[in-house]
């Protein structure tokens, strides 16, 4: 769900390279202490990004109004104030109403009110907030199944591997 395709991830990797022999030019030293490093966020839950039909970097949840959640894939990019998108769904399958659900590191608080389908639960937001594209996502009381690699998780992996990155590291 990372906006940066392989491409703007090699071009970025050129140009941390070529800004360390830039440093290493003007300071006249063979090296520059730099390690480039590739996160894997693998226990880390987050919507999607907002529909770009809106216009708008972030949008505001209002106290008491309702808004749905869901799992399903194609809502990843169409995120609005009344559908969020969900991208752990080992965990969703997992909430039931009345669990308590944060946006933002606490930004908007929501409690679910009723499972609809197997990939959609209704919610009430009880702490309004603006929010804005990939969002931390925690849900609270809930287990973590999510395996420990994702297919997305190898293929930074490799991606790592390929370019000589110095550094993996892993939330969990």
């Amino acid at each position: 769900m990372i906006k940066l395709t392989r491409n703007d991830k090699i071009v970025l990797l050129a140009k941390f390279k070529q800004a360390v022999k830039a440093m290493c030019e003007k300071h006249d030293v063979p090296t520059w202490p730099i390690a480039i490093s590739i996160d894997l966020p693998n226990a880390c839950i987050k919507t999607g990004c907002l529909d770009e039909k809106l216009g708008m970097t972030e949008i505001e949840l209002k106290e008491n109004e309702m808004i749905d959640i869901t799992c399903d894939k194609k809502y990843w990019n169409k995120c609005t104030k009344n559908k969020l998108f969900m991208d752990d769904y080992y965990t969703f399958k997992l909430i039931k109403p009345r669990t308590e659900i944060t946006l933002g590191c606490g930004k908007v608080t929501m409690f679910c009110l009723e499972v609809i389908n197997e990939q959609t639960i209704k919610c009430k937001i009880i702490q309004g907030g603006l929010i804005s594209d990939m969002e931390f996502l925690c849900v609270r009381g809930i287990k973590h199944i999510k395996p420990p690699l994702s297919k997305y998780d190898l293929s930074m992996i490799e991606f790592a591997k390929e370019f000589s990155v110095k550094c993996l590291g892993s939330n969990k």
